[in-house]
């Protein structure tokens, strides 16, 4: 019991220990992505443990892609020094939403015709609601989480899309996600 919190408190050794290297060199954001990057572990994993809705691989994945976005990505600055990266990202949510989505639905015992449809469905919802997060966080606080152009919030919604369209034929092709 309690086999996906304890893993999350043992990833969160990194970011902690991140969180004492930055404030001896004060790095005060650094600080900020390492604290939300061991609130969203230990919140994902208590979440999956009590509702257990999820497979253990797709909970790995969650926390595989909370590490490249928030401490690659953020703290060594993946997104800078890698044009691309946040490419990347995207179009790996789409395979971990689709997952996400066909497992969530599977538990409420949809047809299997419809089951993969559904996941594709939610999973690019998520893309496009997360588009629509990122414009109204930097519309709100003046960020540039969209990389302030029309043409990253759309590549980065074709993507996960793309991505989840790709675990929709396998879906259907295998009948069950990854």
């Amino acid at each position: 019991m309690f086999k996906k919190i304890k893993l999350a408190l043992l990833l969160s050794i990194i970011p902690a220990s991140n969180i004492i290297y930055s404030s001896l060199t004060n790095k005060n954001s650094e600080i900020l992505y390492s604290v939300v990057m061991i609130f969203c572990i230990i919140t994902f994993s208590f979440i999956f443990e009590k509702t257990d809705f999820m497979s253990n691989k797709t909970y790995y994945l969650v926390i595989v892609f909370i590490f490249l976005s928030l401490f690659l990505g953020k703290i060594f600055k993946f997104y800078q020094l890698i044009t691309f990266w946040d490419k990347i990202l995207h179009f790996i949510s789409g395979f971990i939403l689709f997952n996400i989505g066909y497992e969530l639905f599977y538990k409420y015992k949809i047809k299997h015709s419809l089951l993969s449809w559904t996941a594709f469905l939610f999973s690019s919802s998520l893309a496009s609601f997360w588009e629509i997060y990122e414009f109204f966080v930097d519309a709100t606080l003046k960020l540039n989480a969209q990389g302030g152009s029309l043409n990253d919030t759309m590549y980065d919604i074709i993507l996960g899309t793309l991505s989840s369209f790709i675990m929709l034929i396998i879906a259907k092709t295998k009948n069950r996600c990854l």
